[in-house]
C-alpha cells in the first residue's frame, strides 16, 4: 500500500520521495485530499497499528504526573488550550496530566528541554515528535539518534515511556518504522497511527496537517484506551 501512495505522488507531484523519507515540495490540499483516500484504504485494511506487546519498562508506574511531550500535536496548534488532547486525556484518565509541548519541535530540539520534563518526575512521558523531522528532511538517523537520548533518560529516570506513531498520506514510513523498532529496543509503548482516518477529514482537521478540538479527541481517546490498562 505504502508503494501504490508513493506512484500516487510521484504522478500528482512530479518527485520522488528521497532517502531521508521526505518530499521536496508542498501540494496543494486539492492533490492531499485526492490522495487521502489511499491512506484511508491502508489504515482500515491493515489497521491502526495500535499498541505494541513486548515488555515496557517501568511500567504500572507510580502516581505522578503524566506529561505530554513533544510538537504542535501535544501542544494543541489548531484549537483552544482546553482542547488539547493532553487537556482532553486528563479527564478521561482522572488524574494530572502537564502538556509540554512546543509548536515546530524537532527529536534534536526537545532533547535540549529535557530537563524540564525530567525535573517534573513523571510517572508517565507521553510523546509525540518526528513530524518536523519529516518536514525539515531531517536525515533519519539523526532523529533515532535523538529519540535514543529521548528514551534512555527518561527510563532511567524510572518514567514509563508512550511514543505515538504518526503516518501522515504523502510521507514515507521509513522514520516511524525506525522510530517503532526503537521502541522495541529499549522497551517503550508504541501507540501507532494515532491520526488514522484524521487525514483530509476537514471535520476534524484544522489545516492540512493539524487536528482541530474533534481531532484532538479522538487522538486523546486511543492514548487513553492504550494508556489506562497500564496505569
Amino acid at each position: 500500500m505504502r508503494g501504490t501512495l508513493d506512484v500516487s505522488v510521484k504522478r500528482a507531484t512530479g518527485r520522488e520521495r528521497d532517502g531521508s523519507g521526505c518530499y521536496h515540495r508542498i501540494v496543494s490540499s486539492r492533490v492531499l485530499v485526492g490522495l487521502v483516500a489511499a491512506g484511508a484504504v491502508a489504515f482500515f485494511v491493515l489497521g491502526s497499528g495500535g499498541s505494541e506487546t513486548w515488555r515496557i519498562r517501568n511500567d504500572r508506574p507510580g502516581r505522578g504526573p503524566v506529561v505530554c511531550f513533544g510538537d504542535s500535536l501535544t501542544y494543541g496548534h489548531g484549537a483552544e488550550p482546553a482542547q488539547s488532547y493532553p487537556s482532553v486525556l486528563r479527564g478521561l484518565l482522572g488524574r494530572e496530566v502537564v502538556n509540554r509541548g512546543k509548536n515546530g519541535d524537532t527529536s534534536a530540539a526537545a532533547l535540549e528541554r529535557l530537563d524540564e520534563v525530567v525535573s517534573l518526575e513523571p510517572a508517565v512521558v507521553i510523546l509525540t515528535l518526528g513530524g518536523n523531522d519529516m518536514l525539515q528532511c531531517v536525515p533519519i538517523a539523526d532523529t533515532v539518534a535523538a529519540m535514543t537520548g529521548i528514551f534512555d533518560r527518561l527510563l532511567a529516570a524510572g518514567s514509563m515511556v508512550v511514543f505515538l506513531g504518526i503516518d501522515p498520506p504523502l510521507a514515507s514510513g521509513a522514520r516511524m518504522e525506525a522510530i517503532q523498532a526503537l521502541c522495541r529496543e529499549r522497551g517503550v509503548l508504541w501507540v501507532g497511527d494515532v491520526m488514522g482516518g484524521l487525514w483530509g477529514d476537514r471535520s476534524r482537521m484544522s489545516d492540512q496537517i493539524h487536528p482541530n478540538a474533534a481531532g484532538y479527541r479522538a487522538i486523546a481517546e486511543r492514548v487513553a484506551g492504550a494508556v489506562r490498562p497500564r496505569l
